[in-house]
């Protein structure tokens, strides 16, 4: 059977929303229909007829309002996440999986895909982890793919009761990993898997043998073909197949092929600049060897080197070595000159001396007042100025004038002082060892917090689940985390976000505050914290020293604790072996068995509800349990339209463990899914005769790495032969460039929402009317525009005309397309786009050419004298002049020319905009447009066309009817030009002729006020002698001769004032005229005449055209100033 499937659905809708989206076209949700249904209050539903959807749509039509880039969405149904609710879980190979409930949205609008069910079973425990990477297990089972938020825009415009709106993240499609395996479904259990057990580590005797606790077993080989996972803990994540075990030693052995990654941790503190991923960390240790020592360097005593400044920290000394941690870790020790104890800088000694540069010798320069021979014997050292740090040398000879040294002085001095220097020493070797290592996991926000009394016995924090801080309410404290290690005492956080913090508060210590788990939902006494600021390193080689610096190039800490990890508090499982082969790559699992004691039964009854079609007799039903391999069967006895008649029995499936909740499926024949529909199936596992054991099957499979790449996979669960076989698992694959790449696609968005506020009249610029009802709504595209003056200005094209006989040719033998021609006498230049040797058309004209004089290209070389220059424009012939903007695509066809630079068009197109560039194929016509109008020129649409339109006429009377009351929505027609039109109102909006207007202006939008009758209305045009008024009040009057204001100080006198007939559904080829002929009512009689042509304004569109592509009829809506209505469509595609 042939089908079509979600792409072409999701193609549609993206289709729908692009078009819409497109400038060449424009989307209007429209109004119609004033006059009412038979039944007001139950209209009738609309239709697919050629007449309701093409042939009377005008008729009806009253305004419209363009649907915007923001107002269309893709949409899916809206599952809302509900406690004890079983959602159905992402399988790829699910024929039905768009039809079924397997994504939710929370209360914090954040939507997920269920990746697992957990086998049917009941979701009680929220998603709430928002990592834009991954997915997630919650504690009752289930595994969670986060997808997206819905934003509170999207969500106040989109989301309705029963679809939400669906958005791609994009850092979540940017981590999506194509083809991932992020579960597997058990499909057997197997049985006899004995060895499974958990606990934590002993310690780690190398990276290919682990040391277990003293409870593993004392069996060789016994856990051989099995799998280790560190499950977590400081070096948790990894899990290797088991190539041996000692059972006197309790150990286990790896493949040589796939040893652990062993780590070292670096506890930190005074962290300064940054330490990342990927960046070499190091500790330098400088061993000096030093001789001609004068006094005792000590262990923690700070030395720096005479004229280099480089200085650090003594770690050990003796009488021949100093050990030294530097503090400047880029800038070495050398051997040319003496270190100094800061401790001991020196003692002033009296009178001056001067030193050279290049000499060995200090002179007195008062040898009276010095005494060399005293303070520096020989073998002593001698500082030369005030600055500790430098000129300090051994003296090798010294009388009452000088002091010879052994190292020439590199700066010269005059009459300064000098020091005897206390402790100082000369290297004489310098040998510099380092431990250093690749930084693989910063967590340098990280706090470790001391906790207690789980509020579930036996249950951790999960790695990876956030955190918070609460009180007894559950209320959060403004502190959270993500939980990298934690056991029933202690648990390690990275990713702190804890501005004012209060996890290092001590108040939160004592009060009665908790650290509860958003996915466990476990919660723990808070005792105490500290900031643990730490990093992982590989590749690690040397002793680092603790209390000494370490660096990177961007940074660096004091070091104040290591440990080797994984290490004794790493927790481990092992397992059976899940062998995950296929098109893909390390994707990595272990099995976990049930060892519970456990009862067991068979399955009571078979039970079935709903209407069902399609079965056939010759399908089996299929009970099997989530936990055993025993499956019960059942055979089918249907009717001739594949109903179901009844149920037998066959295999109860004996084995079964009880409370667990079987699955019900349905094999044809062929051995593949049954195509009968609509069966709801029933149930129980009886514990009758049941006993009780140690099942040991398999009962899931927890991954551990998802791998990438996979389309399909096959699933192998191994042990110890001797212990358990029989387990077989389905991968479940994502979709191939993996979850959360395509969000619409994957969540089968194949509706498009719609969301358009027709809103108060002064928020739509009285746009249109803000009276009457409408009963009809839809969705009209491309749609046209019936009269329009656009503006040009900047006209692009020139053709000059030139003299054959002064062209010449240049050895591109003609003018170049594209190149730049210039004509020197006046500096015109311009771009060629055609020519020859008697006419040339250029582009992006700048300047003026001049008749008579040479232009020349200038890359061609080609020259000629021009006889005259054109501006190309717009002229309408006998043949439509079709033009188009080159930006927006928006099309029209001009119907006059007023002038070079204003245009009359109709059958305008698509979403003109000001600025864009307008031009006509045949001609190469090209003009920017300055401005936009419509209404006879008369209303300024320089940056609103196309944004709304208004579908009725507004017709002006000479006077008030005779003969009769015009009334609403009768038909009027007038003599000779036969035109008509179906009345919307005949009293809500008024012409006024005013006269003495003083204080000021009238304007648009403002709300005018006879201070007489305090009656009022909205203008919609103004001059000084003229209004045109909207949302008139119905039950009071504008007088002739009385004052009229706008509450801002500016009054005028009406004059006259003149009714208003409000028309829809206009029709004939000439239209109203404004002379002698009547107007005459088809009910009512009533006869008046039309005041002037100028005043008429017609409907904006061109009758007919666009087309319907959804239509609503509904019960009337009445509009006001002050009213709005929000309309929200959903479309299924």
């Amino acid at each position: 059977m042939a089908l079509l499937t979600i792409n072409h659905y999701v193609n549609q809708v993206n289709n729908f929303i692009t078009n819409v989206r497109d400038t060449r076209h424009a989307y209007y949700v429209f109004a119609g229909r004033s006059y009412p249904w038979p039944n007001d209050s139950s209209p009738p539903p609309a239709n697919n007829s050629v007449s309701q959807y093409q042939q009377t749509v005008y008729d009806d039509l009253l305004f419209g309002k363009l649907i915007g880039n923001m107002d269309v969405q893709f949409m899916s149904p809206r599952y809302n996440w509900t406690s004890n609710t079983v959602y159905a879980q992402y399988d790829q190979t699910d024929p039905s999986l768009y039809d079924k409930q397997f994504f939710v949205v929370t209360d914090q609008f954040n939507v997920y895909k269920c990746i697992f069910n957990n086998y049917g079973a009941n979701s009680t425990v929220k998603p709430t982890l928002t990592a834009t990477s991954g997915n997630f297990k919650t504690a009752d089972g289930y595994i969670w793919k986060y997808m997206y938020n819905i934003d509170a825009t999207s969500n106040t415009k989109f989301t309705s009761q029963y679809y939400i709106p669906v958005l791609q993240d994009l850092n979540v499609q940017e981590n999506s990993i194509p083809g991932t395996i992020d579960a597997v479904q058990i499909t057997s259990g197997g049985n006899n898997y004995q060895i499974y057990e958990t606990g934590n580590i002993v310690k780690f005797i190398d990276k290919f043998t682990v040391q277990l606790p003293s409870t593993a077993s004392a069996y060789d080989n016994y856990y051989a073909n099995s799998s280790i996972y560190l499950k977590s803990g400081f070096g948790g994540g990894q899990i290797r197949e088991i190539a041996s075990s000692n059972g006197f030693a309790k150990t286990i052995r790896v493949n040589s092929s796939t040893p652990f990654n062993i780590y070292q941790r670096l506890d930190l503190n005074s962290v300064v600049g940054t330490i990342t991923n990927g960046q070499t960390i190091q500790q330098p240790i400088d061993y000096m060897y030093y001789y001609y020592a004068n006094g005792y360097f000590n262990v923690g005593d700070t030395i720096v080197q005479s004229d280099t400044g480089v200085s650090g920290q003594i770690i050990s000394v003796n009488s021949a070595v100093i050990q030294v941690s530097r503090t400047n870790l880029s800038t070495p020790f050398s051997l040319n000159t003496p270190i100094i104890d800061t401790n001991f800088s020196g003692t002033l000694q009296p009178g001056t001396v001067t030193i050279t540069s290049g000499s060995n010798t200090v002179v007195s320069t008062n040898t009276a007042q010095t005494t060399f021979t005293t303070s520096f014997p020989v073998g002593s050292y001698i500082r030369v100025g005030a600055n500790a740090n430098t000129n300090v040398r051994r003296v090798t000879a010294v009388n009452t004038s000088m002091v010879n040294v052994d190292i020439s002085f590199t700066s010269s001095v005059v009459n300064t002082s000098s020091y005897t220097v206390g402790v100082a020493a000369e290297p004489s070797s310098i040998t510099i060892t380092q431990a250093n290592g690749t930084v693989v996991n910063t967590n340098l926000s990280s706090v470790s917090l001391n906790i207690a009394n789980s509020s579930i016995p036996g249950i951790y924090f999960t790695v990876g689940e956030r955190v918070d801080l609460t009180n007894s309410s559950n209320a959060t404290q403004s502190a959270n985390g993500i939980v990298a290690y934690s056991n029933s005492s202690t648990v390690f956080l990275s990713s702190v976000n804890d501005p004012s913090g209060n996890f290092t508060n001590s108040y939160f210590w004592s009060n009665n505050f908790y650290i509860s788990g958003e996915s466990s939902l476990v919660s723990y006494s808070f005792i105490s914290s500290k900031s643990n600021p730490n990093i992982l390193i590989g590749n690690f080689s040397g002793s680092f020293l603790l209390g000494d610096k370490v660096s990177t190039p961007t940074g660096n800490a004091t070091l104040v604790g290591t440990s080797l990890v994984p290490n004794d508090s790493t927790e481990y499982e092992i397992g059976p072996t899940v062998k995950i082969t296929g098109d893909g790559s390390n994707a990595v699992g272990i099995a976990v068995v049930n060892n519970q004691y456990t009862s067991t039964g068979y399955i009571s009854y078979l039970s079935y509800g709903g209407t069902t079609s399609g079965y056939n007799n010759t399908d089996v039903v299929t009970i099997s349990s989530s936990v055993l391999g025993g499956a019960a069967t059942a055979t089918l006895t249907t009717n001739s339209t594949g109903g179901i008649i009844q149920t037998t029995l066959v295999n109860r499936g004996y084995g079964m463990i009880v409370g667990s909740s079987p699955t019900v499926t349905v094999i044809s024949s062929n051995g593949a899914t049954s195509s009968g529909t609509g069966a709801t199936w029933t149930t129980s596992i009886n514990p009758s005769g049941t006993s009780a054991v140690y099942p040991y099957n398999v009962i899931g499979i927890e991954m551990i790495n998802s791998g990438s790449g996979f389309t399909f996979a096959n699933v192998q669960i191994y042990a110890n032969s001797n212990f358990g076989s029989g387990a077989t698992g389905t991968a479940l694959i994502s979709p191939i460039n993996g979850h959360g790449f395509d969000t619409i696609t994957e969540l089968g968005a194949r509706y498009a929402g719609i969301d358009v506020t027709f809103d108060t009249g002064s928020n739509e610029s009285y746009y249109f009317q803000t009276y009457g009802t409408y009963r009809r709504i839809g969705i009209l595209e491309d749609p046209q525009f019936a009269d329009v003056q656009v503006t040009l200005t900047s006209f692009d094209r020139v053709n000059l005309s030139l003299n054959a006989s002064s062209y010449h040719s240049g050895p591109t033998y003609s003018w170049t397309t594209g190149e730049v021609v210039i004509q020197s006498t006046t500096n015109a230049a311009g771009i060629v786009v055609t020519g020859n040797s008697t006419s040339l058309q250029l582009r992006s004209v700048l300047g003026s050419f001049a008749n008579g004089y040479q232009v020349s290209g200038y890359y061609s070389n080609t020259y000629a004298n021009t006889i005259s220059a054109n501006v190309i424009y717009f002229a309408p012939g006998s043949t439509a002049e079709i033009v188009s903007e080159v930006t927006s695509g928006a099309t029209a066809v001009v119907t006059a020319a007023y002038s070079n630079t204003l245009l009359q068009l109709s059958n305008v197109s698509g979403q003109f905009v000001t600025g864009d560039v307008l031009f006509d194929a045949s001609s190469n016509a090209y003009a920017n447009i300055g401005a936009i109008a419509t209404a006879n020129g008369s209303k300024d649409q320089t940056y609103t066309l196309g944004k709304k339109f208004n579908q009725t006429a507004r017709i002006t009377l000479t006077t008030p009817a005779s003969g009769g009351t015009f009334s609403n929505n009768e038909f009027v027609q007038q003599d000779v030009s036969m035109a008509n039109g179906r009345i919307v109102s005949t009293s809500d909006d008024l012409d006024i002729s005013i006269s003495g207007i003083s204080g000021g202006s009238f304007s648009n939008g403002q709300t005018i006020t006879d201070q007489t009758t305090n009656a009022n209305g909205i203008v919609l045009f103004a001059n000084s002698t003229y209004l045109k008024l909207t949302g008139v009040s119905q039950n009071l009057s504008f007088i002739n001769g009385d004052t009229i204001n706008n509450g801002t100080g500016v009054t005028a006198t009406a004059s006259n004032t003149f009714q208003v007939l409000v028309l829809n559904d206009i029709n004939g080829v000439n239209g109203f005229q404004a002379a002698s002929n009547n107007i005459v009512g088809q009910t009512s009689g009533a006869v008046a005449q039309v005041n002037s042509y100028s005043l008429i304004t017609y409907p904006e569109l061109v009758r007919e055209s666009g087309k319907v592509v959804y239509m609503e009829n509904i019960s009337p809506v009445t509009r006001s100033r002050s009213s709005k209505e929000e309309f929200k469509i959903v479309v299924k595609f």
